[in-house]
């Protein structure tokens, strides 16, 4: 597939590589001070103890995959909007896998990639908030880019190379990820908040498809509808509409 060029003016410029850390994040938010350049970019070639969302684990071998943070001050976002955020970043990295992957490429609720229905990347969004803003973010972003083999404790995982059958040099996949990331986030900036909101319920995982659920330990067949204001998960069953937190119910996929 052909890779169409994508620049960034800010995002990546001011970047450094670690060979090894315990979380891109953690040591994100220790370097984080006024003087720290918007769009700072943390690299790591190994997490020790890589973090996915709430408090979940990211498995990646050394060298094989993109492991980084980026750092952001949106101080121009409510923080009663913080779901938007949430929307652009993940569709920032959507459309970078897409530019490679094709269609199949969906955003899954809600901060996770998936290929059809197999996982290629995650994010973990980190805000500080001050006066009702959102004054600092810190977002961790795993791409499975050449891992080819996955522990079976990992369910339903997949990576650029398994799809394409591909190596890719990870180094030039930096620039365009970079882009794709800054274009969504300036469409944030610039209060295209309905071009998110709607990009983001279109590319959702499932949307408007009966599919199977965990919900309090019991399986539910349900119709994602989309996700509210607060990004809480819409779901119609058989006894109504459902309005769902994260980790209150769990995607089926077998």
């Amino acid at each position: 597939m052909h890779k169409p060029v994508v620049t960034s003016r800010y995002i990546g410029k001011s970047l450094e590589k670690l060979h090894a850390t315990d979380s891109t994040n953690s040591q994100l938010w220790a370097l984080a001070n006024a003087s720290l350049q918007e769009g700072f970019v943390l690299l790591a070639d190994y997490q020790s103890q890589g973090r996915g969302q709430a408090g979940a684990g990211w498995f990646s071998d050394e060298g094989e995959n993109l492991l980084l943070s980026v750092y952001l001050k949106p101080s121009f976002q409510p923080a009663q909007h913080h779901f938007q955020l949430n929307m652009a970043l993940c569709l920032g990295v959507a459309d970078f896998c897409r530019l490679y992957l094709g269609e199949g490429v969906k955003v899954k609720w809600p901060n996770d990639i998936y290929y059809h229905n197999r996982k290629l990347a995650g994010l973990l969004i980190e805000n500080s908030l001050q006066s009702g803003q959102i004054a600092e973010t810190v977002v961790g972003i795993g791409i499975n880019i050449n891992q080819a083999y996955f522990p079976s404790s990992i369910p339903n995982p997949t990576s650029f190379q398994l799809v394409t059958a591909r190596y890719y040099r990870l180094d030039e996949l930096l620039d365009p990820l970079f882009g794709s990331l800054e274009r969504r986030y300036e469409q944030l900036r610039n209060r295209q908040s309905a071009v998110l909101i709607a990009d983001y319920h279109q590319q959702l995982l499932g949307r408007d498809e009966s599919r199977r659920y965990q919900l309090q330990g019991r399986e539910l067949q349900a119709v994602l509808r989309g996700v509210d204001a607060d990004g809480r998960l819409l779901l119609d069953g058989p006894d109504g509409r459902l309005v769902m937190n994260h980790k209150e119910i769990q995607f089926r996929f077998v």
